[in-house]
């Protein structure tokens, strides 16, 4: 038995009447008929009975409307919901997003906007250490991660699109007299105790950092931490000072102060980037890449 004979079934069994049954299906009368008569010798029953003028329905076609019209409503949905789905119109999104890094700025205005396009998806967000990010973008824990270039460059499944490129520097605590200075002179650091991630959370981040001070005529005194969350309470109780960016959340604590370098100073890509992975068959990343390329458009 197929899905339309259940639809044609169930439209006369609603009317009591062919010829309406018929214009609302778009279908001739005579096929109408023909498809229920097939669906009673398949199902060797009696569903309807029919004079010149009238339908009615037999007590095994009485019972068979009841059931068959909220499986039919049923079907109809799940196909709707599966059909939304695959166009994207639905589901669920997965964001990974540095932690101690804020959302401001575009990608603000795009995940709202998007939002309001598709309020049938929901958005999932969770904050991560580089590490963490990297192992979810690849085994699809995340459908993107919102990181620095610097720690996917080398991930060749990858795609990604530049948010923002944001202004590097240190944070410090404002307890130490160096937090007096406007521009990051790497000279007058050479003394203090420099806070880097491990290279287990980001090997690209600490190396950079560590070059940086090279390049400037010294190594640094160093004190690692597991994560940025964990550096960033260090440098607050003045353990150290440690790299960052102008987007931290950190930068807005009163006792720390951000002191950005200087134009020809870079430690190294400082391009905040919203990455995906080319493998992810999830159908709502699509729609999100066109939302946030309309939404960068326009600015």
């Amino acid at each position: 038995m197929e899905m339309r004979q259940l639809q044609y079934f169930i439209t006369v069994a609603k009317h009591r009447n062919f010829t309406t049954a018929a214009t609302e299906l778009n279908i001739s009368q005579s096929t109408l008929s023909r498809q229920i008569t097939a669906m009673e010798r398949e199902l060797n029953l009696l569903l309807l009975l029919r004079d010149n003028r009238n339908v009615n329905l037999t007590k095994s076609g009485e019972y068979l409307y009841k059931e068959l019209s909220k499986l039919y409503t049923d079907y109809t949905h799940l196909v709707q919901n599966a059909q939304n789905i695959f166009k994207g119109f639905n589901g669920n999104l997965k964001f990974g997003i540095l932690e101690e890094f804020t959302l401001e700025g575009m990608m603000q205005n795009v995940l709202h906007q998007y939002h309001k396009s598709f309020p049938n998806q929901s958005i999932d967000m969770k904050r991560g250490s580089f590490q963490n990010l990297t192992d979810g973008i690849l085994d699809f824990t995340y459908d993107f991660i919102i990181t620095f270039f610097f720690d996917i460059s080398n991930l060749s499944l990858l795609r990604y699109k530049v948010i923002e490129k944001v202004q590097d520097g240190i944070i410090i605590s404002r307890r130490n007299p160096l937090s007096g200075l406007d521009v990051f002179l790497p000279g007058k650091f050479k003394e203090e105790t420099f806070i880097l991630l491990s290279r287990e959370d980001s090997k690209y981040a600490a190396d950079g950092a560590i070059e940086f001070c090279k390049a400037h005529g010294f190594y640094p005194k160093l004190k690692i931490a597991p994560d940025l969350n964990t550096a960033m309470l260090w440098v607050e109780a003045g353990m150290g000072l440690a790299f960052t960016y102008s987007n931290s959340v950190a930068i807005h604590n009163p006792s720390m102060k951000f002191i950005p370098f200087q134009e020809s100073d870079s430690i190294r890509e400082s391009s905040l980037v919203l990455a995906w992975n080319t493998d992810n068959r999830n159908p709502v990343i699509h729609n999100f890449i066109k939302s946030y390329e309309e939404c960068k458009a326009k600015l």
